[in-house]
């Protein structure tokens, strides 16, 4: 009997320490649980309703400057093009067709001005020939008038000696009248060259009168066919310019992001969209957030994490981002946020515009406990589930 009271007193006091080791253990566990709820930092992060990849540069929108009907599709969706190069091409047959009309033309006009300016300079060369001699036969004229005004002289000085010796006796009346008439003869052969060197003049100038009209009529001919060649010209140009235009090309270089419904044989309207162009620079992310989550909640400077569609992120990871620029007025009851990429580089797959996905911001730095009391009150009230939150 006594042994086994012995026995029973052991095994009391054995049970009431394993009770005690028991609640010790309860109270760590507690006051470990109350430390963390109290003190452990959670980070509360803002996701985004919408995200995507976009270049810093401004798209280009490139739309078909004139109507037509497509010919050929020259680019595709992703092509990488330069400034320049065809995107679509517009029938431009017509036009084509009339600019080598037009080209025939002009050629044959370029001909017949080349020919009506060497009729030009063979004419004026004969005007000057013509006027130079007529200068030669109007000089000879001039020199025998001179020769014959010496003798027609000479001869009025000699009747008029043989005349006063006549009177005085001393010559016959027949010498003399030999002496007058041959006076006379020379006055008349000088009258006659007088004469002759007046119709050489007014037959010069008739002759030159009528070259220097033929001249003229041949320079208003080459007005006209200067006049036609510089219509012609201006016609070819504007073709040019018209075929041109049927050739929609890329304004700048960069990747065709989007590209509109064209298929050869469609017909395009004026201003109809054709394709966008993003030109090359940097990528920036853009994220779409409910107004009551943004405002006052994410500002510039904030770090966030972006994870992509299609692109799980426990294979190829996440990038990481800052906030940037947040707008200042929601449309549509979200606002914009820009964040500019830290890891692009080192990400596993090649970033390209318009790559979608989602954004978390961290916005602020909590306790457990904290959130524990939020979610209470906002139980009370009726509010919503509010941030995700994460450990930093």
């Amino acid at each position: 009997m006594p042994a086994l009271f012995s026995q029973s007193l052991r095994l009391l006091e054995s049970s009431r320490r394993g009770r005690v080791w028991w609640l010790l253990a309860a109270g760590g566990l507690l006051v470990a649980w109350g430390t963390w709820l109290a003190f452990a930092p959670l980070e509360l992060k803002k996701v985004s309703d919408a995200a995507r990849l976009e270049t810093s540069a401004q798209t280009h929108r490139v739309a078909a400057p004139v109507a037509g009907q497509v010919v050929a599709v020259r680019a595709q969706l992703g092509d990488d093009v330069e400034a320049g190069a065809p995107l679509v091409e517009l029938d431009s047959s017509l036009l084509r067709l009339e600019l080598k009309r037009e080209r025939v033309g002009y050629d044959g006009l370029r001909a017949e001005l080349e020919v009506l300016r060497q009729q030009i300079a063979v004419a004026e060369t004969q005007t000057k020939e013509s006027r130079r001699s007529g200068r030669a036969l109007t000089r000879e004229a001039e020199a025998a008038l001179r020769e014959a005004e010496v003798a027609a002289r000479s001869a009025g000085e000699e009747a008029g000696r043989s005349e006063s010796l006549h009177r005085a006796g001393t010559v016959a009346e027949a010498e003399a009248s030999v002496a007058r008439a041959r006076a006379e003869q020379r006055r008349a052969v000088a009258d006659s060259m007088r004469t002759r060197i007046e119709r050489l003049e007014a037959e010069a100038r008739e002759a030159l009168a009528a070259q220097r009209g033929q001249v003229q009529a041949l320079g208003r001919e080459l007005t006209r066919l200067e006049g036609l060649l510089d219509l012609s010209e201006a016609t070819m140009s504007r073709l040019e310019r018209e075929i041109e235009r049927r050739v929609v090309v890329a304004p700048v270089t960069g990747q065709v992001g989007r590209l509109g419904e064209i298929r050869v044989g469609a017909v395009l309207d004026v201003g109809e969209f054709v394709a966008a162009i993003v030109p090359e620079g940097d990528l920036r992310v853009v994220a779409m957030y409910p107004a009551g989550d943004a405002v006052g909640r994410i500002a510039r400077g904030q770090s966030a994490r972006v994870r992509l569609d299609g692109f799980p992120w426990t294979r190829f990871g996440t990038l990481t981002a800052r906030v940037a620029k947040v707008a200042g007025e929601a449309r549509e009851g979200r606002i914009r946020v820009e964040l500019d990429i830290s890891n692009a580089r080192d990400f596993a797959v090649p970033l390209r515009h318009g790559m979608t996905g989602s954004v978390e911001v961290a916005v602020e730095t909590t306790t457990p406990l904290d959130l524990i009391l939020r979610a209470a009150g906002r139980a009370f009230s009726g509010g919503d589930g509010g941030p995700v939150a994460t450990a930093p």
